[in-house]
């Protein structure tokens, strides 16, 4: 097995890159941790190193547990794919679509579809991400500002839809839409089912929604990079994605450490298995999330959005084209990333599954998540096999 010599290089030197001042890694190859590193600052201002205890917001990292849990839930009959959404939610039942006019306008219509749950697995269901309207303020203002995740889906079932559901891709809420939906299926808060089915069989003690006050201050500082060249400085703190102290957001808002969410990333990275057997998932439907969902037509939706090369399944990216995506990983990849640089792959035909993280928006994110991950597959695989 490879030392990882140039991944270590490549870590080290990751503000060269435009990386942020801190970086952590972790590497799974055949079902086993084979490679874990950090480098750089916790809190570069202060000069404090990081140590590897420090919490992260993971953002968008958090649509894969919350995809993870809700077909978890499916497997055990308590949704179809193809059930309405108002099935469970009733408040989605009358659905609107903003049309923009020639003369600039726009106009209400009704839907001429109804959102299925399978829209908001695909990110088709006609959601955007806007944070700042009426429907966000309204539940504020109902709940005292604390925004619970169940009562604040339901009164963005007020905001009017960007296209009919089913229609094309668009990044969006959908997934917050799950976490409340999970709370309808489960009986139980959205934390608690993560806690119970997934946290506690994989031994995650450290990933929350909203962290303990006596952890907050190993939280490591966030930064804000606007574009190559550009000042980095430190983020405000909160998430703009988290309205209220009792939201808890399936899209955005898991706050963990490198070794927690390595815990997850190893059991998906095993086919739905803890270290122990236990089955998390079924191997066949982590294989349904990282088939293909969409038809040509939808495909050049999420690629002019998002990712050439790539297609989307259920709730993750899936590696279709290696050549076009610039990468060596194996078709079939699947994965996601968040806001602030945190980036899961997992290759189950390689065997080969990278969690990194640091904790800065930089436009040059995927760049060096590009570079990390091709430097990872030469020195596992060698020059010859990377990519094949």
């Amino acid at each position: 097995m490879t030392d990882f010599r140039r991944t270590r290089e490549l870590l080290e030197d990751g503000e060269a890159y435009d990386a942020g001042p801190g970086r952590e890694c972790v590497v799974f190859y055949r079902q086993e941790q084979v490679f874990r590193h950090i480098a750089g600052f916790r809190d570069r201002e202060k000069g404090i190193p990081l140590s590897g205890e420090e919490f992260f917001d993971l953002f968008s990292c958090t649509k894969l547990l919350t995809c993870t849990a809700s077909m978890m839930l499916w497997e055990r009959g308590a949704f179809r794919l193809e059930d309405p959404v108002e099935k469970y939610l009733p408040e989605y039942g009358e659905m609107y679509v903003r049309e923009r006019l020639e003369n600039g306008r726009s106009t209400l219509r009704p839907a001429r579809t109804p959102m299925l749950v399978c829209h908001l697995l695909t990110m088709s269901a006609g959601l955007n991400y806007d944070m700042g309207d009426g429907a966000v303020q309204a539940a504020k203002d109902a709940t005292g500002g604390a925004c619970p995740t169940l009562e604040t889906i339901r009164f963005l079932a007020g905001r009017p839809l960007d296209f009919d559901p089913g229609e094309r891709f668009q990044y969006s809420l959908c997934h917050d839409v799950l976490g409340a939906l999970i709370e309808v299926w489960s009986g139980m808060g959205f934390y608690q089912f993560l806690k119970k089915e997934i946290f506690d069989p994989l031994g995650m003690k450290e990933t929350f929604f909203h962290l303990p006050g006596e952890w907050r201050e190993r939280k490591a500082v966030r930064y804000m990079c606007e574009g190559e060249g550009k000042e980095i400085l430190p983020c405000a703190p909160g998430n703009p994605f988290v309205p209220g102290d009792a939201y808890e957001s399936g899209g955005a808002g898991i706050i963990s450490t490198l070794d927690d969410y390595a815990r997850f990333v190893g059991m998906l990275s095993r086919g739905g298995k803890t270290p122990e057997g236990k089955r998390i998932l079924e191997e066949e439907t982590l294989k349904r999330m990282a088939t293909p969902v969409y038809d040509e037509e939808w495909q050049e939706t999420f690629q002019a959005a998002w990712l050439p090369g790539y297609h989307y399944g259920l709730g993750v990216y899936v590696l279709q084209d290696a050549q076009k995506a610039g990468s060596l990983a194996s078709p079939g990849t699947f994965g996601w990333n968040g806001a602030a640089g945190s980036y899961v792959s997992v290759d189950p035909k390689a065997q080969i599954a990278v969690l990194y993280i640091q904790h800065m928006h930089s436009p040059g994110n995927k760049v060096y998540h590009d570079r990390l991950r091709n430097t990872i597959y030469r020195e596992i695989l060698g020059e010859q096999e990377a990519g094949e």
